[in-house]
């Protein structure tokens, strides 16, 4: 696809931030790295503030009818450089707004003027159009035209790149490989999370054409093969783990990374010895043991031999320290629990160190406490970060959060304001929603009152009085907000949206949650709702018969429907316990540094990766709604 142009040292724009726990410790924020071209890049183009006045005047209003002959005025005017970067603001907004005829529009200035500063912007917008009508490959080709042009800037190469990081998930394996391994290339501070992602992608019958084919950089190829080396030992894929090892003896790995994947090839593996602290008796006994149903799932799998040393905690915090310190005394390879926060908080202050602890709360904060402390969860405040972060990449800087009257609502509400502030974003302003009030149209009119842009309309006016005196432009009031983050259930969201028009709290973003995904969202086809994205975890293709497998051997042990999001979490907890210590055969700190591996580890309920504190990220994919059906978003 793309050839080698440049090595761009970049971030993506993504700040990747993590937590800890207290309001004492302050939010670490791990900001990109900056550009670092090999080649000359353009600076950012010059922008007329008339020009740019009407775009941002197109995005506030619905119909842009009257917008469009604005830019007439300047592209029939004398002025060579307004006339020119006119007919490229025009496409940009008819691209924007899906005005018929953009396409054609697009195509016929990009021929006139090839070679205008806005010309790879323009291919840009292209991209973005043909993904968001999910034709990926056209956007794909349009940003390898991006990548290509004299004109790129330093900004320009970045979104392009976290574009095609985006369509690339939505294309066929070989042509999402081609464009990952191509940004893998260019983009040198990220090369080994694109490596990532495209080991993901790779299937196994692809493996030898893409080591026959001698169009890829050996020395890259070489670096793949070993991340993919560990995800098939971590699958139990040991033929492929072996094959990679015949490719890494004619490719330039360094010698350490042979060696490692040539002892992967053995396939010995040792029993594990893992500790259980969970509620087995008490108040939340229900919950321990269906928890301990998940982990028993995994041990009757039979691929390795596993040893459970199963406490109970009985929900007492002082219980779980003493039962912690008996399983320390055992030297288990890893302790699965405890389940409750109150728990986990008591026996945060107690740990050793030495053996790694994951817990399965859903307090996230509670993870930073200590090196050997993990947190995995489905809880929503666990997502925050995901979310956060691919608004900003989108252009969503500034928020409104609603919030239902419930511990839970409030508690995701505060964890999303608090993960946008700290990678750069603002909340202006938090609405607080009674649970059982439906009709809030009113509260959502006091809600635009107060994020009212006065000053921008007041700057507009201004604007186009100044050039276009005698256009008939009368610009709706603004609103200061980019989108709005709701933390309720996809029901509730449903109801809202229907009545955010009636608020004239209309153009914005609607962001939310996995909590959307409740069945509901589509009641009314998602009519209000085509502005909206809300995340889920990302499911590999094979992980649907995974689960159906899991279900049937649920029902002929236990006579249940099917498992819990609770067992199917202490599956997926105790699987990777049973991987790093029995597959990998690492216990104490060998264990916790292999936990943090980036690479991350799959899982029925999402693959998951540890950040720097411990605390489990999902891997995410953001929907969108599109004719009544839920869809991968860009």
């Amino acid at each position: 696809m793309l050839k080698r142009l440049l090595v761009l040292g970049m971030g993506l724009g993504l700040a990747l931030m993590t937590t800890s726990c207290g309001p004492k410790k302050p939010i670490l924020v791990i900001t990109p790295k900056q550009p670092a071209p090999s080649v000359t890049l353009a600076p950012p183009p010059r922008k007329s503030r008339a020009l740019m006045a009407l775009v941002e005047q197109a995005r506030v209003s619905e119909d842009v009818t009257d917008i469009l002959p604005a830019f007439d005025v300047f592209i029939l005017g004398d002025d060579p450089v307004l006339r020119d970067e006119a007919r490229y603001r025009r496409v940009q907004v008819m691209l924007e707004k899906h005005v018929p005829g953009a396409y054609r529009e697009a195509q016929i200035v990009l021929t006139e003027l090839p070679g205008h500063a806005l010309a790879p912007y323009a291919r840009y917008w292209l991209a973005r159009w043909w993904a968001e009508q999910d034709d990926h490959e056209r956007a794909l080709q349009e940003l390898e035209g991006v990548l290509r042009h004299p004109a790129l800037t330093a900004e320009l190469a970045e979104r392009a790149l976290s574009l095609g990081a985006s369509s690339s998930q939505r294309v066929e394996a070989s042509e999402a490989v081609a464009w990952l391994l191509t940004a893998a290339s260019l983009d040198v501070s990220r090369r080994e999370d694109w490596l990532r992602l495209a080991s993901r992608r790779i299937n196994a019958d692809d493996l030898p054409p893409l080591h026959e084919r001698g169009d890829v950089d050996p020395a890259l190829l070489a670096e793949l093969d070993v991340q993919l080396a560990r995800r098939f030992l971590i699958q139990g894929r040991m033929d492929l783990v072996s094959r990679i090892d015949d490719w890494l003896a004619g490719l330039p790995a360094p010698e350490a990374w042979r060696r490692q994947v040539h002892s992967w090839t053995s396939g010995v593996s040792r029993a594990a010895r893992i500790g259980v602290l969970l509620p087995l008796t008490g108040t939340y006994a229900r919950y321990g043991r269906a928890a301990l149903r998940g982990m028993r799932m995994a041990l009757a799998e039979g691929q390795e031999q596993a040893v459970l040393r199963i406490e109970d905690t009985g929900g007492d915090p002082g219980r779980c320290v003493t039962a912690y310190e008996r399983l320390h005394e055992e030297n288990v390879d890893i302790i699965v629990g405890p389940l409750l926060k109150s728990s986990a908080e008591a026996l945060a202050g107690h740990l050793h160190g030495d053996i790694p602890v994951i817990a399965l709360t859903n307090a996230v904060d509670l993870a930073g406490n200590s090196p050997a402390l993990f947190v995995h969860t489905l809880s929503p405040l666990a997502q925050a970060q995901f979310i956060a972060a691919y608004a900003l990449e989108h252009g969503a800087h500034r928020f409104a959060v609603l919030e239902l009257d419930r511990p839970g609502s409030r508690q995701e509400g505060d964890r999303f304001a608090q993960m946008l502030a700290a990678m750069g974003g603002e909340v202006l302003d938090t609405l607080v929603l009674p649970a059982d009030e439906i009709d809030v149209r009113d509260r959502l009119r006091e809600l635009k009152m107060r994020t009212d842009d006065e000053m921008r309309l007041a700057d507009l006016d201004e604007e186009l009085s100044i050039f276009l005196p005698e256009a008939a432009l009368e610009p709706r009031v603004p609103t200061m907000l980019d989108a709005l983050y709701l933390a309720m259930p996809g029901r509730r969201v449903a109801l809202i949206a229907g009545q955010l028009a009636y608020s004239d709290l209309t153009g914005i973003s609607l962001f939310g949650s996995s909590l959307w995904d409740d069945g509901h969202l589509l009641d009314d086809r998602g009519r209000y709702l085509t502005r909206a994205r809300f995340a889920r975890p990302a499911q590999d293709a094979s992980v649907e018969s995974r689960l159906r497998e899991l279900r049937f051997l649920y029902r002929q042990v236990w006579g249940k429907e099917q498992p819990s999001k609770l067992s199917l979490l202490a599956y997926d907890t105790a699987r990777l316990a049973i991987v790093v210590a029995g597959r990998l055969g690492l216990s104490g700190r060998q264990a916790i540094r292999a936990l943090h591996d980036q690479t991350g580890f799959p899982a029925v309920t999402g693959e998951v990766t540890f950040d720097a504190h411990g605390a489990g990220q999902k891997r995410m994919i953001m929907y969108r709604i599109i004719d009544g059906e839920l869809m991968p978003a860009s």
